[in-house]
């Protein structure tokens, strides 16, 4: 478990010496002290072997500089017999800025551009949880489909980057009238879904429903221009409308349509007539 060979790079990536580094135990060297077990219990085995899980292949791990800090690393290890001993060659690469781009990307993918709110693909895999939750535990949950009403003339009068600035001054608004543990999502346009877990009774969501209404119809001033926007919601809720997720949000759209025909700023659940 000693190193013998400590070249440039690794003096770089470590910001340990080759004079430092040679004949220290590698473990104690560059892994986390909490992480150092499990790869000593390993190595126990590839030392009277020359087999282990990680031989042969590239793994991604956690290692450690002299500092102190933690960093991502993809590792490969091959093995050495000499002299009747196994010794291990590993090829150490610092991975952090493709791990910081792989962040990038899935948060892209699973949160809206312009509010930062979670895209109709995470509010669908949360939901599925949810249910799974739901069920296991004999809870009922919400789900509400809203759409700005009007929000056309907003952008037809003050033009698309007003209205964008009011699709995200209503993210925040939103945001701020739930739980959180419940999810607020922007499905396109100006249309949002919120998912509210382990609720209660009808009522409960009835309430959280009401108070959206409220927080919405605050008047909104940007640039000097005094906005007034409400909206339409519908619920669905589980179980009694549906146990199936997209069942459920199909049937929170119906109900939500069905609060635009009644007017507009009002709040209707799912109802199958």
């Amino acid at each position: 478990g000693h190193i013998s060979y400590w070249n440039k790079a690794a003096e770089k990536l470590f910001d340990y010496s080759k004079d430092t580094a040679i004949g220290k135990d590698l473990h104690e060297l560059i892994i986390p002290e909490k992480l150092r077990e499990n790869h000593l219990n390993g190595f126990k085995a590839f030392r009277d072997t020359g087999q282990g899980p990680a031989i042969g292949k590239t793994l991604e791990l956690t290692a450690v500089r002299k500092d102190g800090t933690e960093f991502p690393i993809e590792l490969s290890l091959s093995a050495v017999k000499t002299k009747g001993k196994w010794s291990a060659i590993g090829i150490v690469r610092d991975i952090t800025e493709r791990k910081r781009t792989e962040e990038i990307i899935k948060h892209m993918a699973y949160h809206d551009a312009l509010t930062a709110l979670p895209t109709r693909r995470l509010f669908s895999e949360r939901l599925i949880l949810e249910l799974t939750h739901a069920r296991r535990d004999k809870n009922m949950l919400a789900v509400m489909f809203l759409d700005l009403d009007r929000f056309k003339g907003v952008n037809d009068t003050l033009g698309h980057t007003m209205g964008d600035r009011l699709l995200k001054e209503i993210a925040v608004r939103l945001k701020n009238s739930v739980r959180e543990c419940d999810t607020v999502s922007r499905m396109g346009g100006d249309e949002f879904t919120l998912l509210l877990p382990g609720i209660d009774r009808a009522e409960s969501a009835a309430k959280i429903a009401d108070k959206i209404l409220d927080m919405v119809k605050q008047p909104v001033i940007l640039d000097g221009n005094r906005l007034n926007i409400t909206t339409s919601i519908g619920v669905a809720l589980y179980p009694t409308d549906s146990d199936d997720a997209e069942t459920l949000l199909k049937n929170a759209d119906a109900a939500m349509y069905r609060a635009k025909e009644q007017g507009r700023n009002n709040v209707q659940f799912f109802s199958p007539s």
